[in-house]
């Protein structure tokens, strides 16, 4: 039975010292995204162009409701004069003018989720490209999204996060410049 335990022993310390070494070759990172789409230039152009696209879209919607509420001041005001048929024809145009702001609406959600639906996967796409870059160059074995990962403690030592924004940066400068 001793001979057993012994040998227990013997193979449960050849497996943690096989487990410390392997665990001493790791190079890990992490970088955070949420820096990556806020810090850089490709992430700040579109923030500004999906905010220049929300005001366009904002000032079209205000415009066409206030066509809206003329036309329903004018029908308020000439109701008693309107004819039947008139009155009619101003209610139809102002079911018309509120099915088209409908419209418009779900039209501008859409459209401005679709802008930044896809502009989100470029940032992102172009930054999975650094990242994979940096990982084979500095021999990482692993690279984390810090907060996909949902990492309860990292050191700031592994953040590569600074790193990643200066060459998207430079990449974006020189895309640009072409």
């Amino acid at each position: 039975m001793r001979k057993y335990a012994l040998w227990g022993l013997i193979g449960l310390t050849i497996v943690l010292a096989a487990d410390l070494a392997w665990a001493e070759g790791l190079k890990i990172a992490y970088v955070e995204g949420q820096r990556i789409l806020d810090e850089s230039e490709a992430g700040q152009k579109m923030r500004k162009e999906l905010e220049k696209l929300m005001r366009t879209k904002e000032v079209k919607l205000r415009e066409m409701v206030a066509e809206l509420n003329k036309l329903d001041e004018e029908l308020t005001r000439r109701q008693l004069v309107l004819s039947g048929e008139g009155r009619k024809k101003i209610e139809e145009e102002l079911q018309r003018k509120e099915l088209e702001i409908k419209r418009y609406r779900e039209d501008s959600l859409y459209t401005l989720k679709k802008f930044r639906r896809n502009s989100l996967k470029e940032v992102n796409d172009a930054s999975m490209k650094i990242i994979k870059k940096i990982g084979k160059q500095d021999n990482y074995s692993f690279i984390f999204e810090a907060r996909e990962a949902n990492m309860l403690y990292m050191d700031a030592a592994n953040d590569i996060t600074n790193r990643v924004i200066k060459l998207y940066d430079e990449e974006f400068e020189r895309a640009k410049n072409k």
